[in-house]
């Protein structure tokens, strides 16, 4: 998955120029070039969430989905900057919240954690519906009423992609 993503972000990303910088977000990775070190940077004006507004969840599933995600946030602080989570909404039988956190590598764990802050609040401001994601300068966030995570190897190690 991950290399096949990259693949498709190394065609989409030259569609930028003759800007000098642009960024790629796509369900599994990211990209970005610009014509200055941008490698610290957590936090820029171009950081947005992007709300699914298709479906408005109940009161459940928003409690889990802020559960999710605040989770996340500290999960992430304490895993090289990745997390990931299921909560279960209460009351039902099969419905839950899902989420990924992850920081870009080049961020220390500070700003990682600032990042997430960040993109948590603005991805919180998308409940009711029923999928949010941020899309920031350090960090992507994404909660969603459908398991959209990748199933999880054993021995992969820290970081879990």
């Amino acid at each position: 998955d991950c290399v096949l993503c990259y693949a498709e972000a190394r065609t989409v990303l030259p569609q930028c120029f003759p800007y000098n910088s642009g960024r790629i977000y796509l369900d599994g990775c990211f990209m970005r070039s610009g014509n200055y070190s941008f490698f610290n940077e957590y936090k820029g004006p171009e950081d947005r969430a992007v709300c699914a507004n298709t479906t408005k969840k109940n009161s459940g599933f928003q409690a889990a989905a802020k559960q999710a995600v605040l989770r996340a946030v500290q999960d992430a602080s304490n895993n090289k900057g990745y997390a990931r989570g299921k909560v279960s909404v209460s009351g039902t039988a099969n419905e839950s919240a899902y989420v990924l956190a992850d920081c870009w590598r080049t961020l220390e764990s500070r700003s990682c954690k600032a990042c997430l802050e960040h993109a948590s609040s603005s991805i919180l401001g998308c409940l009711p519906f029923s999928e949010g994601r941020a899309l920031n300068t350090g960090c992507f966030m994404r909660y969603s009423d459908t398991d959209f995570l990748n199933k999880e190897v054993e021995n992969e190690g820290s970081r879990g992609k």
